[in-house]
């Protein structure tokens, strides 16, 4: 039921939803962790890049809900978050390191596929 009611939140695209979206990501059912992070993709909110950060680079978490997480941090272009995003390229979870690198691309404009230097190069360049 709370998966269900996160999800219509993610679907009315409610602005104003995004502290009950990040208490959500804490919930104990991965199933809502996961509505919660896919609707964070959708209405991004600053509060909760700390959480998703936290749930993607977590080898315990539920492997749907990291990469959701990595989905979302495409929002965020601070370059914590991208030095993270780019750790995760040679994560040996492929959809958590395809979905890291997607998140980078739409970021960036950019696509060093996984080669994690020529990230970290352009990276430095940006902030130069």
């Amino acid at each position: 039921v709370r998966a269900t009611a996160v999800r219509a939140i993610n679907r009315s695209r409610d602005p104003d939803s995004s502290a009950t979206l990040t208490r959500a990501l804490d919930d104990g059912s991965p199933l809502v962790r996961l509505e919660a992070a896919k609707a964070l993709a959708n209405i991004p909110t600053p509060r909760a890049e700390a959480k998703l950060r936290t749930i993607m680079v977590d080898e315990n978490e539920d492997i749907d809900v990291r990469i959701a997480a990595a989905d979302a941090l495409r929002h965020f272009r601070d370059s914590e978050t991208q030095r993270q995003l780019i750790d995760m390229l040679d994560n040996r979870s492929f959809g958590v390191a395809w979905q890291s690198r997607r998140s980078l691309y739409l970021m960036t404009g950019e696509d060093f596929r996984y080669d994690e230097a020529a990230w970290l190069k352009y990276l430095a360049a940006q902030q130069s």
